[in-house]
């Protein structure tokens, strides 16, 4: 079967999740941003393949990841048929084929639905996030704090059913990142919230930065039983705007 969605041609296959309402409350949410001067973003859990295939209009360089090897084979079939270039499709659980590296933008239409294990759909790792629905969320927002670049993007599709607040929280609370702002002579470009010891930097001048991300839902939709939502995170403001960076 082939869906048309904003322009974009998708053949579903067979073992991979569909398009639902979720995809498309997502798409609508990437439209809605800003790309101008964004270099690289990542997929996890690309499906057909249709939420890269859209940054890819948008993004120089989109890498797309997908833990089941039939998902990676959809996705890169749909991106030949949509003659997409500038992407990198690969197998992963999660971030572990992708290293250290980090970018400008993170996606993930996350497996939100809580284990029921009388209901074999629901049991299915596409949509399964767990016993409380959050086993998955909670693995990706470890690593997606780890991935993203200090002036970088992450958006995440949950659901009432996974307790989304949840996640709102733990952006919201201290995270230690590599964002950290360089020390030129003894004035501190950027600041700091707090250090390893004390109140002063570490020998070498490099301090350990703990961020709160700025996070909210920009778009949300009630569907029957669950209302679907899109959270969007970014570093706090003063790391945004910071052009000094460590690498």
């Amino acid at each position: 079967m082939v869906f048309e969605h904003k322009g974009m041609k998708i053949t579903f296959c067979s073992e991979v999740y569909e398009p639902a309402e979720d995809t498309f409350l997502l798409i609508d949410a990437l439209e809605n941003e800003k790309w101008i001067g964004t270099e690289s973003a990542l997929e996890v859990g690309c499906g057909t393949g249709i939420v890269s295939i859209f940054l890819c209009k948008k993004v120089k360089e989109v890498f797309s990841l997908d833990i089941n090897m039939r998902a990676v084979s959809c996705t890169k079939q749909n991106m030949a048929n949509n003659n997409v270039s500038n992407s990198h499709v690969f197998s992963s659980n999660l971030f572990s084929a992708i290293g250290d590296r980090k970018f400008d933008a993170i996606i993930f239409n996350t497996p939100y639905l809580p284990e029921d294990k009388d209901t074999e759909a629901f049991s299915d790792p596409a949509w399964s996030g767990g016993k409380n629905g959050r086993d998955v969320i909670e693995k990706f927002l470890k690593g997606a704090i780890k991935h993203i670049a200090a002036h970088g993007k992450i958006f995440l599709v949950e659901s009432s059913l996974s307790d989304y607040q949840k996640t709102l929280d733990f952006f919201k609370a201290n995270h230690e990142t590599s964002m950290r702002p360089r020390l030129k002579g003894r004035a501190l470009i950027g600041s700091v919230s707090s250090f390893p010891t004390g109140n002063s930097a570490p020998t070498g001048g490099v301090p350990t930065v703990v961020n709160r991300f700025d996070a909210e839902v920009v778009v949300r939709k009630k569907i029957s039983f669950e209302e679907i939502v899109v959270i969007k995170a970014v570093p706090p403001h003063r790391y945004r705007n910071c052009s000094d960076f460590l690498p």
